[in-house]
């Protein structure tokens, strides 16, 4: 304990003593517009608390419980780099992930570095309108910058969101207001199938191109700068739309009736994914509160997997440069994954809880351009055998957790 409290101290004694970075690049092209190029680094430290866990799926991979993984661990959270351009009432942006390349895994989908790649116009503030790759309007949560996050980790309710992909999208604020004292606001979007969200089951997507579509429609309120509330709702058409080789069919049990072999492959058409979300944030003085629920029906296509999540997080600004956050958070789970956990004799509804507490440092002109994060969570209910979404990709979210995180922004 005495090695692991002198690296997280070094690493905050180091970021705190550190110059100050840089604003983002800025360029005034005159009539022809401006010009902004940024990078971000999160660089993190982590101890996870994985221990002698026992994987409830007989014959799964041990990435779902990384029980020898549970050391310190340095990595790099989030490598970005991001450029927008406006000219008159346009709007270009580009946003690349230079830590995961990955690839593509569905046709409707850009490479897996592409975050983001869309071009808009605004008509008015009622009105404007937006295609390319960007983040669906789904989730308070999952919308916000990993750059503000108040906390290390994302919340539950990330994980059951819809994730970005290709589509269109109209958008409007403050109606019946302006920027100081609110108003109501909308986004209603169509896009390709959201493959890379959680609870778009893993494999080949076999969707008709144009057949099969995600919608996604948001409200938001705006009280002046205090208080936000936002309700959203969105559907990804056939969601467990899967091919898998004549030599792993055990996920062909969990296809409708109307699934069709060739001799190769099983092709299966699963349920549409619906899920719902609810969010409130009130900001006065230094006392923030957070606020939201998420449920999703029918996830991968299962029917009957349904999970829901919500937390509470407050935080309070002591000084201008330090802020300490506090946060719980629940997921509840039934018919978790469907009949591999049936067949593995494990429990099909269960609980995952969280606490979490943290303080944020921030030093340089903008908040956003240099932080460092200290963060510590305690997992409880049925985190050894959770198998909900929630959990996180390697089980991420089911254990406990001590983390530093440096970012700057430049």
């Amino acid at each position: 304990m005495r090695y692991i409290t002198k690296c997280f101290f070094t690493l905050l004694v180091a970021a705190l003593f550190a110059p100050a970075p840089v604003s983002a690049a800025k360029f005034d092209l005159g009539e022809d517009g401006k010009l902004e190029i940024w990078g971000l680094v999160q660089v993190q430290a982590n101890i996870y608390g994985y221990d002698d866990y026992d994987d409830p799926l007989d014959g799964m991979s041990v990435e779902h419980r990384r029980s020898d993984e549970d050391g310190l661990q340095f990595d790099a959270e989030r490598a970005r780099f991001d450029a927008k351009y406006k000219v008159d009432e346009w709007e270009y942006g580009l946003q690349l992930d230079l830590k995961d390349p990955g690839s593509d895994s569905n046709d409707g989908s850009l490479p897996d570095f592409i975050r983001d790649v869309y071009g808009a116009y605004k008509f008015s503030n009622a009105f404007k309108v937006k295609f390319g790759q960007f983040k669906m309007p789904n989730g308070m949560s999952y919308t916000m910058s990993g750059t503000r996050l108040p906390l290390v980790e994302r919340t539950f309710n990330s994980r059951l969101v819809v994730n970005r992909t290709l589509g269109f999208m109209v958008s409007g604020r403050y109606l019946g207001g302006d920027k100081e004292t609110g108003g109501f606001g909308y986004d209603f979007a169509i896009a390709n199938p959201a493959d890379r969200s959680a609870a778009f089951a893993d494999g080949s997507v076999v969707n008709d191109k144009g057949d099969d579509h995600t919608y996604v429609g948001r409200l938001v309120y705006d009280f002046g700068e205090s208080l936000h509330l936002e309700t959203s709702y969105a559907v990804i058409e056939d969601a467990g739309a899967v091919a898998r080789n004549d030599e792993n069919l055990l996920s062909a049990e969990l296809c409708s009736d109307d699934a069709e072999s060739d001799g190769t492959q099983i092709e299966c058409v699963g349920e549409d994914y619906e899920v719902f979300d609810i969010g409130a944030l009130y900001q006065r003085g230094p006392v923030r509160v957070r606020a939201e629920y998420t449920q999703g029906e029918d996830a991968k296509g299962i029917a009957g997997f349904d999970e829901s999540a919500w937390f509470l997080e407050a935080g309070y600004r002591f000084h201008r440069s330090v802020e300490g956050v506090v946060r719980y958070q629940k997921a509840e789970c039934d018919f978790c994954d469907g009949k591999e956990l049936e067949e593995s004799g494990a429990e099909l509804d269960q609980e995952l809880s969280r606490f979490e507490v943290g303080a944020n440092f921030f030093f340089g002109r903008n908040e956003r351009n240099g932080r460092i994060q200290v963060y510590y969570a305690v997992v409880g209910d049925d985190e050894e055998a959770y198998q909900g979404l929630a959990k996180g990709s390697g089980a991420r979210f089911a254990t406990d957790q001590i983390a530093a995180q440096l970012q700057m922004r430049f």
